[in-house]
């Protein structure tokens, strides 16, 4: 068996260790009371610890470390309890429909086909240029060899 060489830790890495080991246990039994899924339990125990990290410079200067700690338990598990009741509400039949990412080029798709069914071909490219493309009107009229006036009006 291969004997494990001591890390050496930074100041802050050792107070955050002795953060996690001193309230871990008390932590994951509150969190069990309320979700009572000891996986789920644990992965809202993470999710403390890594905002604890993402705020460390707050957490630092708290004077009640585990209170702290407490109170973002409080508002992961509240927000674990509004996923878990909209996950409850999603109809057997609707399962797939909400759970990826719509795809970003459909929207832009969608703009094309309705523009270029409402636009003539110059038309379309005008709009592109300014709306899309972030072209001034000063730099459309000279591309178009007309007065800027003129070029608002379009």
């Amino acid at each position: 068996m291969k004997k494990r060489e001591k890390v050496n830790l930074t100041a802050e890495q050792e107070e955050f260790a002795k953060l996690y080991q001193d309230n871990r246990a008390n932590l994951l039994r509150f969190i069990k009371v309320s979700v009572r899924d000891e996986m789920i339990a644990d992965d809202i125990m993470h999710e403390i610890f890594l905002e604890a990290l993402k705020q460390k410079e707050i957490l630092r200067k708290h004077p009640n470390k585990s209170g702290w700690l407490f109170e973002v338990a409080k508002y992961k598990i509240m927000e674990f309890d509004r996923k878990w009741k909209a996950h409850e509400m999603v109809g057997i039949e609707d399962e797939g429909t909400d759970l990826c990412e719509p795809d970003e080029g459909y929207n832009e798709t969608e703009l094309k086909l309705t523009l270029k069914d409402l636009l003539t071909e110059e038309e379309y490219l005008r709009f592109c240029r300014y709306f899309l493309w972030g072209y001034s009107m000063e730099k459309l009229a000279g591309k178009e060899s007309v007065s800027v006036n003129n070029m608002r009006v379009r």
